[in-house]
């Protein structure tokens, strides 16, 4: 997420969502969904618009077995 929102260090909250960190934009989201596939983790097109916050991407990864970090 620090990557593709170009947040560098900084953390990113457990309670980030879209339209409401700095960078995190229709755009950047669908983006991200690409960054995570390109990574390996698969993502299923059904859920893209409803993986909108942190928390619902880490749970459905780790949902999907990949280790969030």
């Amino acid at each position: 997420m620090r990557t593709v929102f170009n947040r560098g260090d900084e953390e990113i909250p457990d309670d980030a969502a879209i339209n409401e960190v700095v960078g995190w934009d229709s755009l950047n989201h669908v983006s991200l969904m690409i960054e995570l596939e390109g990574r390996g983790c698969t993502i299923d097109l059904d859920l893209i618009g409803e993986l909108t916050s942190y928390v619902k991407i880490k749970d459905y990864l780790e949902q999907a077995g990949v280790s969030v970090a």
